[in-house]
């Protein structure tokens, strides 16, 4: 397990808490490991997302729910298999395993949907401690992080989150202008590109397009 001690205060300017790693001076929080008894004294600690994983972030007090995500992800999730813990500030951590080499984006309020978040392997970090209730089932928190079995993240779901080309191929598909689409199509190759994906960009094109396509 990757952890270091975190600060938690709550911001009045802001109106929310703020979780700040509390690790040495010109030390980066991806690269420093805390000690046993370091941790033991920490009120609250980060934990890193662990390679093969993903944190999904609902923070409930702007609005969001499973349903929303689940509309913009196009398929349904095993919600309550993956969750961690409920959050100081309200909101849930979900964390769900990827398919063998993929990858997916980190970032706030993602595919439209405002307090959807996610936190990616290597990039991301939770915390968790004082505030925080663990939800899960099978062990407690950082533990359930890294070692609880999680269900994985449908391939509809990845492909939305993917980062890159992918990622740009999707956003390209809700428009009703063809013309960026088609040049994405033509930067081949693009990484992660399915074969489900290619027949939904081909069932998209007009039929004196496809006659280019042999």
């Amino acid at each position: 397990m990757r952890l270091f001690p975190v600060t938690v205060r709550f911001d009045k300017e802001r109106q929310k808490n703020s979780k700040v790693p509390a690790v040495p001076k010109g030390v980066s929080w991806q690269e420093y490991q805390a000690g046993e008894a370091e941790l033991a004294r920490a009120k609250n600690v980060g934990a890193i997302v662990p390679d093969g994983r993903v944190v999904i972030d609902l923070d409930l007090h702007k609005g969001v729910t499973r349903e929303a995500v689940e509309q913009a992800l196009g398929c349904a999730l095993d919600w309550d298999a993956a969750l961690l813990q409920s959050t100081v500030s309200g909101g849930e951590h979900y964390c769900f395993a990827l398919p063998e080499g993929c990858s997916v984006r980190q970032g706030s309020d993602l595919l439209g949907v405002t307090g959807f978040d996610t936190r990616a392997a290597g990039k991301g970090w939770i915390c968790t401690g004082e505030g925080y209730t663990d939800e899960s089932f099978y062990m407690g928190m950082p533990e359930a992080l890294y070692k609880m079995p999680v269900p994985t993240l449908p391939p509809e779901a990845v492909a939305k989150l993917a980062e890159g080309a992918v990622s740009r191929w999707h956003s390209l598909m809700g428009d009703d202008d063809l013309s960026g689409l088609e040049a994405a199509v033509q930067e081949r190759p693009i990484d992660g590109l399915t074969l489900e994906m290619a027949a939904e960009y081909l069932d998209r094109l007009p039929s004196e397009v496809l006659d280019n396509y042999d």
